[in-house]
């Protein structure tokens, strides 16, 4: 059976059984549901005492539960309104008896639509029904209505079906992003057979969600489907199989991953409805939702398109919570990728979060990214306690699981990481690859290296460089010869790459950072040595040129530099600028400055392990760039000076004098 809806109000609190909420001077708090069922049925039976056995059987469903667990439950419903075990001035317990609430209550029954429906547009005086919602187009977010599931076996009651439909719309208001129709407009039409353009036309609904339950053999099925209400079509239908041992942990668990799913369908069907849309007729949300197609690439080009969507989104609808929390998340990318940088990202993605949270606060994806902006900042506790609070606010938004079980394993929680991976991967079937990036850290840890080349091709990022610096780590820790080759596709997407640097933003747990710094010096990283500079030469920093640097690199393999492919992205070399054209070492070496020549390299280490991207473009081994013959000579650069002292001891008196012979 049914309840109807009911608000209780007792001293400056109040609690909704349509919103399944409780609030404080009108302002929503947060309790655990079992906690609010346990106040809901105490405030029902206020009128009298009720036993402990009673409290099992409507709120753990008859299950065998200890006295600690209710215990825990009472203290917590006490602590939620005010009460105290010691005063007991509202919920009291007498032993041997059982509890009742002993506070005064009053009781009212709320307005027809709640707060959640869309507000009905003006009706005329004689009109017999209110009318219609405005229409679909003219809403920012979708809307939803979630139908009456039907019970299609006599051996199921019915408020299996009904607590099904109850808690799926519960869940989806979690959603900060979806507009979901009240319980007590949607319950309206059980039992009915429904059209579904009028049904929309009614309730302002772009979307609606049938489904039903069916039992057979100690069996459970239940069936959702998703309907585009304007078109009729249906956008995804699946169905659930499972024991009946616990019915409520099948509610549950049916529920949640339904709501997940939902949440996501969505979510596309939008995004292709403003695909369709020209840039001109996009609003905020529109933008919003092309900008997410982001997360899924984190390319270079779509990260510029996203950030140009936000920053209109922002401009166009400056109280989106939803964009600002993902304009952080952007905006942070130029910080953790490196990607179309900007001063000062990290304050900028710092600033966007606070502000999603400061407009809403429930806001599950803000929460998230004001976590992970802490995390970069190496703050990690305001970190784990912002996390935290996201995953409370909506534990079925498998971005914001997997978001944060990301980053839990980059600081060495791999455990609690990859159980955040896993349930999104569970919650979202259809999940980018990126969702496999905890499991590919947990595995590395573990000395896994096999599993973690498996991961990487789950990940399936190609053009992200962090893919190919786990693939050469791993290959390097299991020796194989193509791990040389791996860190070089690191060097083709990331030129500017600095192994310990990059970990050190990643903020990584120090001992996890010196494993895969350990991994990649196996796969060939090396330290270039910054060249001596000559005080005799100009600096080239001062005309405009790059200084070589200490960097670390990827080796080549031990082909001849001269048989490289001129102009590819392994062997860009440094530029050294000539000096001007009056200067006498110009003159003397045909209108341009000779190269400077590198210090020897490492004991150990072969030259042509010194990348070309750190060393000056080579010359003939046979002759210097004055054209003079040098015998035993390769790959080196030259200074004016060793081409004066040469050009002197031979009597070259110009670049055009003939070459002596090599000796």
């Amino acid at each position: 059976m049914v309840r109807t809806p009911m608000i209780f109000a007792f001293g400056d609190r109040e609690l909704d059984t349509e919103l399944y909420e409780l609030r404080q001077d009108g302002r929503p708090y947060k309790v655990e549901p079992q906690v609010f069922d346990l106040l809901h049925f105490l405030l029902r039976h206020s009128d009298r005492m009720v036993s402990r056995d009673e409290i099992v059987e409507a709120i753990w469903g008859g299950r065998a539960v200890t006295e600690a667990t209710i215990s825990t439950c009472l203290k917590s419903a006490r602590q939620a309104i005010g009460d105290d075990g010691r005063a007991q001035s509202l919920i009291r317990t007498v032993h041997g008896r059982g509890v009742r609430f002993v506070g005064d209550v009053s009781r009212r029954e709320p307005a027809e639509t709640a707060a959640a429906d869309p507000p009905p547009a003006p009706a005329p005086v004689t009109a017999p029904h209110p009318a219609p919602n405005p229409p679909i187009a003219a809403q920012s977010k979708p809307v939803l209505a979630v139908l009456p599931f039907d019970n299609l076996s006599a051996e199921v009651d019915a408020y299996f079906a009904d607590g099904l439909t109850e808690d799926i719309i519960t869940n989806l208001s979690r959603f900060r992003d979806l507009l979901v129709i009240a319980r007590s407009s949607t319950f309206r039409f059980k039992g009915r057979r429904i059209d579904l353009r009028e049904l929309s036309a009614e309730l302002g609904a772009g979307y609606v969600v049938q489904g039903s339950v069916r039992r057979a053999g100690g069996r459970v099925r239940v069936t959702a489907q998703l309907i585009d209400a304007g078109t009729g079509l249906h956008l995804w239908a699946d169905h659930y199989d499972r024991e009946m041992a616990d019915l409520f942990a099948v509610q549950d668990e049916v529920t949640r991953t339904i709501a997940a799913t939902l949440g996501v369908r969505i979510q596309d069907a939008g995004l292709q409805r403003a695909l369709r849309k020209s840039l001109t007729e996009l609003d905020a949300y529109d933008c919003v939702l092309r900008a997410r197609r982001y997360t899924a690439s984190l390319t270079c080009a779509a990260h510029a398109e996203a950030r140009d969507l936000l920053e209109k989104a922002v401009a166009l609808d400056p109280a989106s919570a939803d964009a600002h929390a993902l304009l952080a998340n952007v905006y942070l990318a130029e910080h953790r990728f490196g990607t179309n940088p900007r001063p000062d990202p990290v304050a900028r993605a710092l600033g966007m979060a606070e502000t999603a949270t400061r407009l809403d606060p429930q806001n599950a994806y803000a929460r998230c990214w004001l976590a992970i902006v802490h995390c970069f900042r190496g703050e990690n506790e305001k970190f784990e306690a912002e996390a935290r609070r996201a995953i409370s606010l909506n534990p079925n938004d498998p971005e914001t699981l997997a978001d944060i079980g990301h980053y839990l394993a980059f600081l060495g929680a791999f455990d609690r990481g990859v159980a955040l991976s896993r349930r999104a991967q569970a919650l979202n079937p259809l999940h980018p690859g990126w969702y496999h990036f905890s499991f590919a850290r947990r595995h590395y840890d573990e000395r896994s290296y096999e599993e973690v080349l498996a991961d990487v091709e789950r990940i399936a990022m190609p053009e992200f460089y962090w893919t190919h610096l786990l693939h050469a780590a791993a290959l390097g820790q299991l020796a194989r010869p193509d791990a040389a080759a791996a860190l070089r596709r690191l060097y083709v997407l990331k030129p500017e790459f600095a192994a310990a640097a990059e970990l050190r933003k990643w903020n990584a747990a120090p001992a996890d950072a010196e494993h895969i710094l350990d991994g990649l010096r196996k796969a060939g990283l090396r330290a270039c040595v910054r060249p001596r500079h000559d005080p005799r030469r100009p600096d080239p920093r001062r005309h405009g040129g790059m200084a070589p640097r200490r960097c670390n690199a990827a080796p080549l393999d031990h082909a001849p530099p001269r048989s490289r492919k001129a102009g590819s992205p392994a062997c860009r070399p440094i530029r050294e600028p000539a000096p001007p054209p009056s200067s006498p070492r110009s003159a003397r070496c045909g209108g341009r400055s000779p190269p400077r020549r590198t210090r020897p390299a490492l004991p150990g280490v072969p030259r042509s392990g010194v990348p070309t991207s750190c060393r000056a473009p080579t010359i003939s081994p046979a002759t210097s760039p004055c054209g003079i013959a040098i015998s035993g000579r390769s790959s080196v650069r030259w200074r004016p000076s060793a081409c004066r002292r040469l050009a002197g001891s031979r009597g070259a008196s110009s670049p055009t004098s003939t070459p002596s012979p090599a000796r």
